[in-house]
């Protein structure tokens, strides 16, 4: 229990996505602004790793940016998603 106390997991918010050619990719500049297909009073999802656990909402604590946490994700795990009939076919 000690040591996973020092271990340091990476915690990300997905706000939203877009999708972009490729040469307006290219093109981004400092101070342009993307669309994305969020609006702001939308949940967005607090991901450990590579895994959604948290829907959470933005805000502030003092003067940074933070994440209220919300509602838990349930995430299954991908040895999960294997059917048992697609498990005998190997």
């Amino acid at each position: 229990q000690g040591r996973l106390d020092q271990v340091e997991v990476e915690v990300k918010v997905e706000v939203g996505e877009a999708l972009l050619p490729f040469s307006e990719l290219l093109s981004l500049e400092v101070g342009e602004t993307i669309k994305l297909n969020a609006r702001v009073s939308d949940d967005f999802t607090l991901k450990v790793g590579d895994r959604s656990k948290f829907k959470c909402r933005p805000g502030r604590t003092g003067n940074h940016l933070a994440v209220q946490i919300g509602e838990e994700i349930v995430d299954v795990p991908d040895e999960f998603l294997i059917t048992s009939r697609s498990q005998e076919e190997y």
